[in-house]
């Protein structure tokens, strides 16, 4: 069983190099964006000094130039960064899509298939978010913080330690906070399944609703899971809502600090003013990653939840597969079954049915709702194994012919309708999608 941190991984991994230019354009970025600062309190020392006007105009094309080379690989970064999550969004969608199609028929006979397309769409959504903006404004928090916490050193030790001592009130919030987001989102998450389930129940059975005049009961069960759903997001809400004022009360006891203690440190001569002023500068400077901080929990708490709730479609195994030793030769057409039965759970379906159809020749099966004529058929192409006796095709047991070949050898109309949205382009195509309004089974 692979576990939710080995398929991170495996996506990233197969566009590290994107991912890794990406993360050094936001290293740049960052780099030069904490060096505005320093010329803004190199020009206020200037002034102070009695420089002249082209010393003042050469320091602020210097900043203005920085301040342009952060716009341009801040632009880089994101694009190459949020293009890796777009295309892993895409790899993860088909490879779900994919694994679906691959898992046998009582997989989905036991999942409520609201709950797969929520997971398919609504969790997918919250994946790409955790790879995307979360993970880039997470290299952009953490290259700022690294470059803005140096600079600050390079000014004065004594104020960037006073600011780092409230940062572990920042880490305590960061860490509760997002323990609590992560069950909430989880729990949200599950109740946004059942709503597309209720959604999707109602409109696949509307014939049936609209029959029993159920519209009502039904609309009023839709709003209370909804109500419930809704319910649920504030819950999640009011504690996404913790962290933001939190670190926001922490910056502001920082730059209280600073002034004061820098004021008078600034009377005394131990800084200039614009060593105030450029400290001050890299403080508000850390104020978006400080605030970050939880919004980049937020996202990455809820991606990770749906990563789990997708890892659970991953970690489904198909109970058929195809044999080591499979047959390839062509199929002529000898149905066989040899005391076959079958049961769903304690149910016995088909109990010890035995018959053989010669190739090109038929045979029909007659039985009121229920009797197992639907099943029978489903066992020949292995849509359900069967669980005692034998099938044969050909005089060789189904299990040992690849799906792919048995399945195409194998055609079946089933009794459900299935609406199409684009038209059949081939003959096989016609036979296998449209439906038989008659349960006659051949």
């Amino acid at each position: 069983m692979t576990s939710a941190r080995a398929t991170f991984f495996h996506y990233l991994g197969q566009r590290k190099t994107q991912l890794a230019i990406g993360i050094l354009c936001a290293a740049a970025t960052a780099l030069a964006g904490v060096m505005p600062p320093r010329f803004i309190g190199a020009i206020i020392d200037a002034l102070q000094q009695g420089t002249t006007f082209q010393t003042v105009v050469l320091l602020a094309l210097a900043s203005v130039g920085f301040s342009a080379a952060d716009a341009v690989f801040r632009g880089i970064a994101r694009y190459l960064l949020l293009n890796t999550a777009r295309q892993a969004e895409y790899q993860i969608r088909n490879d779900l899509f994919a694994h679906l199609q691959k898992l046998h028929l009582a997989y989905f006979q036991h999942q409520r298939i609201g709950d797969l397309m929520a997971r398919l769409t609504n969790d997918l959504t919250a994946v790409r978010q955790m790879l995307g903006p979360a993970l880039m404004q997470g290299s952009f928090t953490i290259m700022t913080f690294v470059f803005a916490v140096l600079s600050m050193l390079g000014v004065s030790v004594k104020l960037t330690v006073i600011s780092m001592i409230l940062m572990p009130i920042a880490s305590l919030a960061f860490w509760y906070v997002g323990r609590k987001v992560h069950v909430r989102f989880e729990r949200l998450q599950a109740k946004f399944g059942d709503l597309s389930t209720k959604a999707q129940e109602n409109f696949s059975g509307i014939r049936v609703v609209k029959a029993f005049s159920q519209e009502e009961p039904e609309a009023q069960d839709f709003a209370r899971v909804n109500r419930e759903y809704v319910g649920r997001a504030v819950e999640l809400t009011a504690v996404q809502g913790l962290i933001w004022p939190t670190m926001s009360f922490v910056l502001g006891l920082a730059v209280l600090s600073v002034l004061y203690i820098g004021g008078q440190d600034a009377i005394r001569g131990e800084l200039t003013l614009g060593q105030l002023v450029q400290f001050v500068a890299y403080l508000y400077l850390l104020s978006w990653p400080v605030i970050a901080i939880g919004w980049i929990s937020n996202m990455f708490q809820a991606g990770w939840a749906s990563l789990v709730r997708l890892q659970e479609i991953f970690d489904a195994k198909p109970a058929i597969a195809d044999p080591i030793d499979a047959v390839t030769t062509p199929v002529r057409g000898e149905v066989e079954l040899r005391g076959v039965s079958f049961a769903y759970g304690q149910a016995i379906v088909l109990h010890d049915v035995s018959f053989k159809v010669p190739a090109g020749g038929s045979l029909a099966i007659v039985g009121p709702t229920g009797s197992g004529k639907s099943t029978l058929v489903n066992l020949i192409p292995l849509l359900f194994d069967v669980q005692q006796g034998e099938a044969l095709i050909d005089a060789i047991n189904v299990r040992r012919y690849p799906l792919h070949q048995l399945r195409r050898a194998v055609v079946y109309v089933p009794q459900e309708r299935r609406r199409s949205t684009g038209r059949a382009t081939c003959p096989s195509s016609t036979r296998t999608s449209r439906t038989s309004r008659r349960g006659t089974t051949r």
